[in-house]
C-alpha cells in the first residue's frame, strides 16, 4: 500500500512538472523578446520537458507531428534560379530534422551498436528509392545546376527522415502517440485559421511561420480573407488540414466512448470551418471524398449500420446544400464568380508543360528547373507575378524528371495506397482501423490536391508531411507483419504440442 502511495505521489509530481514546464513554454512563445533567445529557451525547456516524461521517443514522435506545420529553420545555402525568377530554393535545417537527428542518436544508434536489425521496408523504400535515383539522371540536362542538386539534398533528407520515423514506431502507443502529435497541429493550425477569418489579419505569430499578410480573394465587387494558418498560403493550409481529418472522422465513426466522439467531432467541425474558408475549391472536393471514404470504411468494418450510414449521408447532403446556400455569401461566390483567370491559367500552364515534357521526354529539364525552362515557352503574361509552375504536380514531375521520373512516381504513390489498403483489410482493433482509414484517406487528398496544385513538391511542410505518413504507412505494415508471424508460430507451437501429447498418450 504504502508503496502504491509513493508511485502515486512521484506521478502527481511528475505530472505537475511537465505542466509547469509547458506553461513557460507557452509563456515564451507569448513575450516579445527577440527571436534568437526565444528559440533558445524554447529548445532548452523542449529538452527538460522530454527528460520528465516517461518514454521519451514517444514524445518526439508526438512533437514531430504536431510540428510540421510550424516554420523554425536555418537556411544554410540559398541558391536563386536564373533569369530574375520568383522561384528560390536552399538547403537548411529545420525542426523536424532536430527532432530526427534526436531520434537517431537516442533509439536508433543503440539499436544498430546491440546488433539489432534496422527495417527498411522494402514495399515502399524500394519505388521510393527508384523515384529519388530517377530524378538525380535529371541532373545532366539541369540548366541551374545548383538548383537542381539543393533539390536532391532536400528530397533525400525527407527519405533519412521517412526512415527514421518509420524504425521508431514499433507499438500501437508509438501509433498513438505519432496520430495524436497529428491531430493536434491540426487543431492548432483550424484556430488560428478561424482567428485569421473573424479578425482579417494575422495573429502574430511570425516566429512559427506566419506571414504578415492574409491572402484575399476578389469574388465580384467583395475582396474575401483566405485563412491561411502558419503555411503562408490558403492551398497549402486547406491540403495540410485535410491530411489531419480522416483520423478524427475515423475516431467519431469508431470509438465507443462518447467522449472521444464529442472531442474529435469538435476538432472535425473546426477544421471543416476553416476549410471553408480556405477557399479551397479543390479541398472542398478533397473533404467530400475523405467524409464518404471514411463512412464508407465504416460500415465496410461494420462499425456502422448501412441504412445509419445511408440516413447521415443524406442529412451531410441537405446540411451542406445549406451551408452553400444560406451560409456566407462568399462560398456560393466562389462556386459560381469569376476567378481571375486561375483556372484559365492553370490550363495554359498544364499546356505548357505537356509540351515541356514533348520536347525532353527523356530527362526532363532538371528537376527544380521547370521555372528556368519556362522562360524559353512563355505561354501567359506573367507580369505581376512572374513565371509560375504549373498546378499540377505529376506534370510537374514528368516535366522536370522526364516521362520515367512521371511514372515512378505513380508508381511510389500507388505502392504507398496499396500498403495502405493492406492495412485496412488486416486491422481490426480500434487503434489499427483509425488509422488505417486515416492514411488511407490523407494519401487520397494529396493525390487528388495533387492533380491542381504542386504544394506537395513546392511546399517543404507539405512534403515533410507526406513522407510522416508514408513512415506510418511503412511502420504498420512491418508490425502487422509481426502479428501474422506470431500467430502462425503459436498456431504451428500449439499443433505440435497437440501431436506430441498425442503420442504419449498413445505410448501408454
Amino acid at each position: 500500500m504504502a508503496m502504491t502511495s509513493r508511485k502515486l505521489s512521484s506521478e502527481v509530481y511528475q505530472y505537475f512538472l511537465v505542466l509547469i514546464v509547458s506553461l513557460l513554454l507557452g509563456g515564451i512563445l507569448i513575450v516579445d523578446i527577440a527571436f534568437k533567445w526565444k528559440f533558445v529557451l524554447i529548445m532548452g525547456l523542449g529538452i527538460v520537458l522530454l527528460l520528465l516524461l516517461t518514454n521519451p521517443k514517444q514524445a518526439l514522435l508526438f512533437l514531430i507531428g504536431a510540428t510540421v506545420p510550424i516554420l523554425l529553420s536555418k537556411a544554410v545555402v540559398i541558391v536563386s534560379n536564373n533569369n530574375n525568377c520568383c522561384e528560390m530554393t536552399g538547403i537548411g535545417i529545420k525542426q523536424t530534422d532536430v527532432i530526427a537527428i534526436a531520434m537517431l542518436i537516442f533509439f536508433l544508434v543503440p539499436k544498430a551498436m546491440e546488433k539489432t536489425k534496422i527495417r527498411f521496408f522494402q514495399s515502399i523504400t524500394l519505388p521510393a528509392m527508384a523515384w529519388i535515383l530517377v530524378s538525380a539522371l535529371s541532373l545532366i540536362a539541369a540548366q541551374n545546376l545548383l538548383a537542381a542538386i539543393a533539390m536532391l539534398i532536400f528530397m533525400f533528407q525527407q527519405f533519412v527522415i521517412y526512415l527514421i520515423i518509420a524504425n521508431c514506431i514499433n507499438t500501437k502507443r508509438d501509433m498513438e502517440w505519432i496520430m495524436g502529435g497529428i491531430i493536434l497541429g491540426v487543431s492548432f493550425e483550424s484556430l488560428l485559421g478561424i482567428y485569421q477569418m473573424i479578425v482579417g489579419h494575422p495573429a502574430g505569430l511570425y516566429f512559427l511561420g506566419e506571414t504578415d499578410y492574409v491572402h484575399q480573394q476578389i469574388m465580384g465587387q467583395i475582396a474575401a480573407n483566405r485563412v491561411q494558418g502558419t503555411l503562408g498560403h490558403p492551398n497549402s493550409f486547406s491540403i495540410y488540414v485535410l491530411t489531419g481529418l480522416p483520423f478524427l472522422l475515423a475516431w467519431i465513426f469508431i470509438s465507443k466512448k462518447i467522449s472521444v466522439k464529442l472531442i474529435c467531432g469538435a476538432i472535425f467541425c473546426m477544421g471543416a470551418i476553416s476549410l471553408i474558408f480556405s477557399l479551397s475549391r479543390s479541398s472542398w472536393i478533397g473533404f467530400l471524398v475523405i467524409s464518404l471514404m471514411g463512412l464508407m470504411a465504416a460500415v465496410y468494418k461494420k462499425r456502422i449500420r448501412t441504412r445509419y450510414a445511408v440516413l447521415l449521408f443524406l442529412l451531410a447532403i441537405l446540411v451542406m446544400g445549406g451551408v452553400v446556400f444560406f451560409g456566407p455569401d462568399i462560398i456560393l461566390l466562389r462556386l459560381t464568380s469569376s476567378d481571375q483567370g486561375s483556372a484559365y491559367g492553370r490550363i495554359t500552364l498544364a499546356q505548357t508543360a505537356i509540351k515541356m515534357i514533348m520536347d525532353h521526354p527523356l530527362l526532363g529539364v532538371g528537376i527544380n528547373n521547370y521555372i528556368v525552362a519556362m522562360h524559353h515557352y512563355d505561354p501567359y503574361d506573367f507580369t505581376v507575378i512572374g513565371p509560375t509552375l504549373v498546378h499540377d504536380v505529376y506534370l510537374l514531375i514528368t516535366a522536370e524528371t522526364g516521362l520515367l521520373g512521371g511514372i515512378t512516381f505513380i508508381l511510389f504513390l500507388a505502392a504507398v495506397l496499396l500498403n495502405c489498403w493492406k492495412i485496412f483489410v488486416r486491422s481490426k482493433e480500434d487503434t489499427l482501423v483509425v488509422l488505417s482509414i486515416g492514411l488511407f484517406s490523407a494519401i487520397i487528398a494529396i493525390a487528388i490536391h495533387g492533380l491542381v496544385d504542386y504544394d506537395l513538391i513546392g511546399d517543404g511542410r507539405i512534403t515533410t508531411q507526406f513522407w510522416l505518413l508514408i513512415a506510418m504507412v511503412a511502420a504498420i505494415v512491418q508490425y502487422q507483419k509481426q502479428d501474422i508471424q506470431h500467430a502462425s508460430y503459436a498456431s504451428n507451437t500449439m499443433k505440435y504440442d497437440l501431436r506430441l501429447s498425442e503420442k504419449v498418450i498413445h505410448s501408454k
